[in-house]
């Protein structure tokens, strides 16, 4: 109770940190360019963004949130799915509720892809633990429910990779408690050993759409096609343009 209530208390200033940063230190620490995808001024409704690493923290959703729809940007503006217990945390609600979150679970996210593009980070907790400051891991493979969101609503699946957000921030905490509370129990730290991420870019990478056929009740095979051929696409990206970081991003595997 004691951890969860100190994730409560530290992820709003968290994130009211990162939008400041990203709205005046946007040159410096929070670099966003967009590769591998021409966005277009207005994209089709009923794309499916799924974005990683999440990481301790999923760093990209807020950073970029400022200047989405912005033209230079090219960054198109749509709202973003996150869990539904963050929307129950005081002050963080009110927060990602102006940024156009809605809980993430599987009606609203068909009502949702009817009418507009979602974005989602589809790793949650587990994803936590997977990507850290040495190494580049995603938790993608037992991930299957939100393949078949994206074929019941006959959604397009776009990639998106933030470069940079593992090395923001570290967590120390139990996998195996956070896994059954369905939140994060333990501590985050980064600069000087705070709650305040590192100073690093994030150059947020986003792929071509990987076609869906739509299917009210798609079968074990389709969904598995599917999620291979957006893993693959996923990896591709971030193979062709992990260069973008620096030379020492070159030899980096996912």
């Amino acid at each position: 109770m004691l951890l969860t209530f100190g994730m409560a208390w530290a992820m709003p200033w968290l994130l009211i940190y990162s939008v400041i940063r990203a709205v005046f230190l946007a040159s410096r620490p929070a670099a966003l360019f967009l590769a591998a995808f021409a966005c277009a001024a207005a994209l089709p409704a009923g794309q499916y963004w799924k974005r990683f690493p999440h990481a301790v923290f999923p760093m990209g959703f807020p950073l970029g949130a400022p200047q989405a729809g912005l033209p230079e940007s090219g960054l198109p503006a749509m709202p973003g799915a996150v869990a539904t217990i963050l929307l129950r945390l005081p002050i963080l609600k009110h927060l990602l509720a102006a940024l156009g979150s809605f809980p993430a679970d599987r009606e609203e996210l068909l009502r949702m892809l009817r009418t507009s593009s979602v974005v989602l980070s589809p790793e949650g907790v587990a994803g936590t633990w997977c990507a850290t400051r040495d190494r580049e891991v995603v938790y993608l493979k037992r991930r299957l429910g939100f393949v078949r969101v994206a074929i019941q609503a006959g959604a397009d699946l776009v990639p998106v990779y933030h470069l940079g957000c593992s090395q923001l921030l570290e967590f120390w905490g139990s996998e195996a408690l956070s896994r059954r509370c369905r939140v994060c129990c333990g501590f985050f730290f980064g600069r000087c050993g705070l709650p305040l991420p590192r100073c690093h870019p994030i150059i947020t990478l986003v792929g071509a759409p990987v076609p869906v056929v739509q299917c009210d009740a798609p079968s074990e095979a389709q969904v598995a096609e599917t999620h291979a051929r957006f893993a693959a696409a996923l990896v591709a990206l971030f193979d062709a343009l992990k260069h973008s970081m620096g030379p020492a991003w070159a030899s980096r595997t996912l």
